[in-house]
């Protein structure tokens, strides 16, 4: 079994999992770009990330696998970019 590659499947279970643990819902822009075509103010698919959906225009997919390190590495930076949209919107409601 190859470690160094996930399918598209075993991705989406795993944005799952991360987007949950650190409380982004997952209804929500940051934890959808990656494998639906967000769309953004202007109604183009596009996050701040680039053109969505992620998986599909921006990941180096190869044979329907993506390199697992740089899958993570994309998670980690959603994760982070769902938790300062979190803290802004927490300061704006004060």
């Amino acid at each position: 079994m190859d470690d160094l590659h996930i399918s598209k499947e075993l991705a989406e279970g795993i944005l799952r999992n991360d987007m949950a643990a650190a409380g982004i819902p997952l209804d929500s822009i940051t934890a959808r770009c990656m494998f639906e075509a967000t769309e953004d103010s202007r109604g183009g698919h596009n996050c701040r990330f680039g053109a969505t959906p992620l998986w599909d225009r921006e990941l180096q997919i190869t044979g329907g696998k993506v390199l697992r390190s740089e899958f993570m590495e994309w998670v980690e930076a959603l994760v982070d970019s769902g938790h300062k949209y979190q803290r802004a919107g927490r300061a704006s409601h004060h």
